[in-house]
């Protein structure tokens, strides 16, 4: 790493020291965890920051921040001129990035068609391609989509969105131009493009109910045991708790009555969702949990990540058996 790269990455982790936890577990999120284990390590190995230097930290975050906000020339057309001004040729490959992402726009309008009539062009095309469409649908939609398509082609479907990849744009955009052409005629609408992945995949099944859900992933598991696990995970992720009432988080605290188990697994969470789970309990069991939070002081991140497995493991057996609902969504598709 050179001196520059290894003075950008201290100079991050004194602007997150300096947020504080909850600020910068926000700002984190949005890092890669490439960028996060560097920045972590730094910031462990850095002694505290006096109030002059958080201040000077600060004020000049807030600076930047003022330079972003002020600036008013915006628009795809700007963001064109300003790549063939800085970069010339070698502008191309961003314009036409830029210029994708224009016409890709034309994929909202499927949601003012019937799911079904969708569901039965897209039978009509490869299931990669049918997959890039599907990827490109607000989940809901494509969850309804999705449901509509005969049970083989369903499972060849999401096998491809799980995996991932993409489309020629010129591919895309006749794909685009052709489904287009024949939805006007049924009056339906639907064009594709880049395939996502497994996190797609995982907010499509979040909009359907379970039955449908459980023989989707039933049928990739004879072939992608491990990515149905992984999958899994992304449904049922503990910052999701925030999505149960307290009715539901009261039967999840009497399956698991452990305060030590929460405790760790509340480590590092944030304050909304922290107080959304304490405030279905009691004040006195709220008030040992945090007690055990700050007896066990700092934890590895192995150890809390092994928490919030264990009490998700427990959700997906409540929510399967339909105790709580973890989906809210979920509801609008049992039959």
């Amino acid at each position: 790493m050179t001196n520059q790269n290894q003075n950008k990455i201290e100079k991050a982790a004194k602007m997150i020291a300096a947020l504080g936890i909850d600020y910068a577990a926000a700002v984190l999120k949005h890092l890669n965890p490439e960028e996060t284990e560097k920045i972590m390590q730094a910031l462990a190995k850095m002694p505290p920051l006096t109030p002059e230097e958080k201040r000077e930290i600060l004020q000049e975050f807030d600076e930047k921040i003022r330079e972003i906000k002020e600036t008013v020339q915006a628009g795809p057309e700007v963001a064109k001129q300003f790549l063939e001004k800085a970069l010339g040729e070698k502008a191309k490959p961003f314009i036409e990035k830029i210029e994708a992402s224009e016409w890709e726009k034309e994929f909202t309008k499927l949601t003012e068609y019937k799911p079904e009539t969708v569901a039965s062009l897209l039978t009509d095309i490869m299931p990669q391609a049918a997959a890039a469409v599907l990827s490109k649908l607000p989940p809901a939609y494509a969850a309804k989509v999705l449901k509509e398509l005969p049970d083989e082609f369903r499972v060849e479907v999401v096998k491809r969105i799980s995996r991932g990849g993409k489309i020629a744009p010129e591919a895309l955009k006749a794909l685009l131009n052709t489904l287009q052409e024949k939805l006007e005629k049924l009056e339906s609408d639907e064009p594709s493009e880049e395939i996502a992945g497994e996190e797609k995949l995982a907010e499509i099944l979040a909009h359907m109910n379970t039955t449908a859900e459980e023989n989707i992933l039933s049928a990739l598991k004879e072939e992608e045991p491990e990515m149905v696990d992984r999958i899994k995970e992304k449904l049922y992720q503990f910052e999701d708790l925030i999505r149960l009432n307290n009715r539901e988080l009261r039967l999840l605290f009497e399956t698991l009555p452990d305060n030590k188990l929460w405790a760790t697994a509340l480590k590092g969470a944030g304050i909304d969702l922290r107080r959304h789970i304490l405030g279905a309990v009691s004040a006195g069991r709220s008030a040992d949990i945090m007690e055990e939070m700050e007896f066990l002081g700092p934890l590895p991140l192995n150890e809390i990540e092994a928490a919030r497995r264990e009490i998700m493991k427990v959700v997906e057996r409540l929510d399967k058996k339909g105790e709580i609902i973890l989906h809210k969504e979920k509801e609008e598709y049992v039959e």
